[in-house]
């Protein structure tokens, strides 16, 4: 099931970029700007993040301290709904490492949504 996730993040970010081509042939930098880069952008903080998230868990040997693993789902749930704040930290390096990391992706994200919204309007008017 992960490596679905995978492959299907990585199936998704090429049709953004064939997308993002077409623009360029097209001679069309504003959709290129005020569009394709929030989906990117969106796509990659919250998806490119579950994937990192998934990459980053099967490389860890989490049996050595008898703790339990931290589940994805709770992680990104906890990111959303939190607003970045961790329950059980996956990789912290020095503090409060991860919760700065999904703060900073969700607002990115977050910003992104508007701007994908009014892309349509900005092109009618300009």
């Amino acid at each position: 099931m992960k490596l679905s996730v995978i492959m299907a993040y990585i199936h998704m970010s090429l049709g953004l970029f064939f997308l993002c081509l077409n623009y360029v042939h097209q001679k069309d930098y504003f959709l290129v700007f005020l569009k394709f880069l929030p989906q990117l952008l969106f796509f990659s903080c919250t998806f490119g993040y579950m994937d990192f998230l998934v990459v980053y868990k099967w490389n860890i040997s989490w049996n050595n301290d008898g703790a339990l693993s931290p589940s994805i789902i709770n992680t990104m749930i906890d990111m959303v709904l939190g607003f970045g704040t961790v329950n059980m930290a996956m990789y912290d390096v020095g503090g409060n490492t991860q919760s700065m990391i999904q703060l900073i992706l969700i607002i990115i994200a977050i910003i992104s949504i508007p701007v994908m919204w009014l892309s349509p309007i900005l092109r009618a008017k300009y």
